[in-house]
């Protein structure tokens, strides 16, 4: 997983084993963002990867969420996953329940970039 802030609040997140960094410094990335006080927004086009399979990586992953639940419930505002494929996007929104339960903010899945940062705009507004 990387992380990309250059458009914050949009804050791109990638899944490619090729750009991945190690989950420790993925979660202080996330802290940093976090300790702005700013609401800010995931927006990702890969599929989530499996790191969080290994147990290892999971541990290090609730440890942190125990840490910053309060302020990743109150400024992460959404997680746009872009999916342009219509079969994946209805799989991927089943997932969507999955992922809010675990990471405490939800999943919208979307067909394009446009579609994600239109509604990046829209939860921003209401933060």
């Amino acid at each position: 997983m990387n992380i990309d802030t250059t458009e914050y609040p949009f804050v791109r997140m990638e899944n490619s084993p090729a750009r991945a960094r190690p989950i420790e410094e993925v979660l202080e990335c996330i802290s940093e963002l976090l300790a702005r006080g700013r609401p800010f927004v995931f927006v990702s086009q890969d599929a989530p990867d499996d790191a969080e399979d290994h147990i290892d990586t999971r541990r290090k992953i609730v440890t942190w969420m125990k840490a910053h639940r309060t302020e990743i419930r109150r400024l992460i505002k959404g997680h746009l996953q872009i999916v342009p494929e219509p079969d994946q996007r209805a799989e991927m929104q089943g997932f969507s329940m999955v992922f809010a339960k675990f990471w405490g903010y939800p999943m919208f899945v979307v067909a394009s970039a446009e579609a994600a940062r239109a509604k990046a705009e829209s939860l921003l507004a209401g933060a």
